[in-house]
């Protein structure tokens, strides 16, 4: 036969696991056709067990491995000896021992070569099950070799199933009592038991690390012993009660004295038990210490008091941003109009001076405004860079402390002019010094002492860092900020420590623990160090270094309005500020069309989507976001420029395009 047509035979035949409980499985593996013809009508309509056959077959070594690999209940293997090879046979008998150790396949070898391969030598060298020459093989002999064969198999998976089971039970068994052991060994609770009359018979032996007596402390003593009066006049009567009555209790708050005399205060919990015979035996419960948390009152109340103030906050952080994204339209329909102002007041230095002031108080109230978002957390801080003049933050920085820390704390300060400038960002400097100055004055006590701040320059070389082997930094020329307080210093066990998030030595409530981590991570982040200096007792001195930037002045801006010819789309929900954007641009040459509608904005594009050179949207309005805005745009015109004007998003941040579209992002 060709071999085609046997492949299609012998792989066509598969079944799923589920098949396994409907049939018993026969493999037949012979390279002859008319072997596998006289399997099928000798074993057709055979059962066993009111289980029918179902028949397999293969012709190579190889077939029948893919064969035994899908089907991993076969019951009977007929396997003759020759197959691709003399040794095929005896080759795949190994396989399936070495491979199929799970299962308990019978083989039976079914051979025409029975004067090569003697029975006996076969059954004796390899492991097999049985064997039939195929000269003897006549249909009822067939049926019977079956049948046995399947009845072995069934007999041995019944045999190994059970063994299996009963490994698992006892290995469960086994895994249940170390689990029991060790939880009656390390739990923090007490265990104890108890007979009909209500006295101790067994308590866990933990009980005397946690109340000084010993077992035999408890055993034979009364439920009640050991509580205190009011537990014994208030508690045991519900709990004599309920144990008289035989029903369970749980979490009943008691008190009893330890071997010193202190109160320790429990939950008690228990429930009746009884012998095969379903008799009363008495009751098995635990008691679980809960005097440092459960009963501690004022613990509780600072508790409850955090969790409120964490709530107020949240609802004060989402209140700030509400009104500090329609505060900023505000203030940007302001500043707009004063500099609108001053263009036109252009040879009045009385009104220029005038807007001036209006500009400075709008800038103030720019940076309130960027704070109240970070507050909000609707503001990603991220750092940015950029050339700054430490003496001027500390100056401003001074003025705030002096108008916030009381009259009785001292400030002075040492600021040399000519440190030059550093490369970092002012308002994370600014927050760096105000955290330490703020730490200095909750470190001096009774609000009585001094806080002093020097801005220095510094040539750091190998005399001064063999002085200060602490310094993390290279050789050159660095700019220092320190703050010097005269509280009462840090202990050297709490040194190493006090960089730590939320790491703090106040009183719980008093302090975040976050100043100083929130310093240092400033100070490393623009490639700076910190040290301390501390005496208990005396105070402590902190001591920013940064390094110096080479850029020895910054570079001028230039403020020369920049004029233009573009058409230019404006868009922006606040009517006030559609107004000045529009008289804006077109101070400066644009040809503007402004609109407080995104829907309408979206209808010019789509009408005419050449006629403009450039869009500038807001991002949070009505209908639609800008962001969704520049998306449906760009699918009009993906050539034409858009521009997110936009003070209440992370994107003001990164001033980077985005995947929505977006070209680039102006903060209002």
């Amino acid at each position: 036969m060709p071999m085609a047509i046997l492949d299609r035979k012998f792989d066509s035949i598969k079944f799923s696991p589920k098949s396994a409980e409907l049939f018993w499985k026969v493999l037949v593996i012979d390279d002859e056709q008319a072997t596998h013809d006289i399997m099928d009508k000798a074993l057709k309509g055979l059962s066993f067990s009111g289980k029918s056959l179902s028949v397999l077959h293969a012709d190579s070594r190889g077939t029948a491995k893919k064969i035994i690999k899908n089907n991993p209940n076969i019951a009977l293997i007929l396997l003759d000896i020759i197959l691709e090879t003399k040794e095929a046979g005896f080759e795949l008998v190994h396989w399936i021992r070495k491979e199929q150790k799970e299962t308990c396949v019978q083989i039976v070898i079914h051979t025409g070569n029975s004067d090569i391969f003697l029975e006996q030598e076969v059954i004796e060298a390899y492991d097999i099950n049985d064997y039939l020459a195929k000269t003897d093989a006549t249909f009822q002999r067939l049926q019977t070799l079956v049948k046995k064969s399947i009845r072995s198999f069934a007999t041995q998976s019944a045999l190994e199933d059970e063994l299996a089971h009963r490994k698992k039970i006892e290995l469960k068994l086994k895994e249940k009592e170390i689990l029991l052991k060790d939880l009656i060994d390390n739990i923090g609770d007490i265990l104890w038991q108890t007979d009909r009359e209500n006295s101790f018979t067994n308590i866990s032996k933990n009980v005397e690390s946690i109340t000084g007596y010993g077992k035999t402390g408890y055993e034979a003593q009364p439920f009640f012993c050991f509580m205190t009066e009011a537990s014994k006049k208030e508690v045991w009567p519900e709990i004599r009660n309920l144990m008289n009555k035989r029903e369970k209790f749980l979490n009943i708050e008691i008190s009893r004295k330890n071997k010193k005399g202190d109160v320790k205060y429990y939950f008690t919990s228990g429930s009746p038990f009884y012998n095969g015979k379903n008799e009363f035996q008495g009751f098995r419960g635990a008691e679980k210490d809960i005097t440092d948390l459960a009963l501690s009152k004022i613990e509780k109340e600072k508790l409850f008091s955090q969790l409120r103030h964490a709530q107020r906050l949240e609802a004060m952080g989402t209140l700030a941003g509400g009104i500090a994204h329609d505060f900023n339209n505000i203030l940007g329909g302001i500043l707009g109009y004063a500099q609108l102002l001053q263009l036109e007041l252009k040879n009045n230095q009385t009104g220029i001076s005038y807007t001036d002031q209006i500009l400075s108080g709008c800038n103030r109230a720019k940076n309130l405004v960027l704070q109240i978002l970070d507050f909000s957390r609707q503001r990603e801080t991220i750092s940015s860079p950029k050339i700054t003049d430490p003496v001027n933050i500390v100056q401003k920085t001074l003025k705030l402390l002096r108008a916030s820390i009381p009259s009785s704390i001292k400030i002075q300060s040492d600021i040399a002019q000519d440190v030059g400038f550093i490369l970092a960002d002012p308002q994370q400097i600014h927050q760096a010094v105000m955290n330490l100055c703020t730490n200095a004055q909750q470190a001096i006590e009774n609000s009585m002492g001094q806080i002093t701040i020097q801005v220095k320059k510094i040539c750091l070389d190998s005399s001064n860092h063999i002085r200060n082997p602490n310094l993390n930094l290279g050789f050159g020329d660095f700019t220092t900020i320190s703050v010097q307080d005269t509280g009462k210093g840090i202990e050297t066990d709490t040194l190493g420590k006090i960089f730590n998030p939320y790491f703090t030595t106040k009183d719980r409530g008093d302090g975040t623990g976050l100043g100083l981590s929130v310093v240092h991570g400033i100070v490393t982040r623009f490639n700076g160090t910190i040290t301390t200096e501390t005496c208990p007792g005396k105070g402590t001195t902190f001591t920013l270094y940064f390094p110096k930037h080479k850029e020895k002045t910054r570079t001028k801006e230039n403020n020369r309005l920049i004029q233009g010819e573009a058409s230019v789309l404006f868009i922006d929900d606040e009517p006030t500020l559609v107004d000045l954007g529009k008289k804006m641009l077109e101070k400066l040459g644009y040809k503007v069309i402004a609109t407080n509608s995104p829907l309408n904005a979206l209808e010019y594009i789509q009408k005419e989507p050449y006629r403009f050179d450039i869009v500038i949207t807001d991002m949070t309005m009505p209908d639609i976001h800008g962001t969704q805005l520049a998306a449906k745009i760009k699918l009009v015109n993906h050539l034409i420029p858009i521009v997110l004007a936009t003070g209440f998003t992370n994107l003001v941040q990164t001033q980077k395009a985005n995947p929505s579209g977006i070209d680039a992002i102006l903060p209002k």
